[in-house]
């Protein structure tokens, strides 16, 4: 691993145990074992770094966002939405604790494909006929956010039987797309 990965994944580590704020790049240098003018060097700052990690976050989120975006299905959209926490790897974590932390930053946050996702499963209860598709998919998707959230702080966190409960209100078969 060169340094300027090693700078990064160190920050990612330190932004999502302390936060933004409360990391400095100083200490990044220190845990890293490189000096603060190398780190601006390849950063320029600590917000190049949130920045760097942004990208890698939100190509993470496009490959699962994607996939959801190319289906028509409305209960194929439903069932791959309430589906995709699973597709999180636990090495991940650090990353995704760090872009849910940033969503409280505003000046910070990117909502434009939260917003596709939120309009695509809107769609799909359209689709499948719920009188109040809009306020169902917020439902869905702020359910999925606050167990996003309980799987990142709680590592032994069931969100297995939660998900199963999700498929079968939807009446949702868990394996096969249709």
């Amino acid at each position: 691993m060169n340094r300027k990965q090693l700078i990064l994944e160190i920050s990612l580590e330190l932004f999502a145990k302390n936060g933004v704020v409360g990391t400095t790049t100083k200490s990044i240098a220190n845990e890293a074992g490189v000096s603060e003018g190398l780190l601006f060097r390849h950063y320029q700052s600590k917000e190049g770094l949130v920045k760097a990690l942004k990208k890698l976050a939100a190509d993470k989120v496009r490959i699962l966002a994607q996939e959801i975006i190319d289906l028509t299905q409305p209960k194929d959209v439903l069932r791959l939405t309430i589906l995709s926490l699973t597709k999180i790897p636990f090495k991940d974590y650090a990353l995704w604790k760090l872009i849910l932390g940033i969503k409280f930053q505003s000046e910070l946050a990117d909502e434009s494909l939260a917003d596709v996702i939120e309009d695509k499963v809107t769609k799909a209860f359209k689709g499948l006929g719920f009188a109040h598709a809009e306020m169902e998919a917020e439902l869905l998707l702020n359910s999925l956010n606050g167990m996003l959230l309980a799987m990142l702080l709680n590592k032994q966190y069931e969100i297995e039987p939660l998900l199963n409960l999700m498929l079968k209100k939807y009446q949702l078969n868990k394996r096969n797309l249709n």
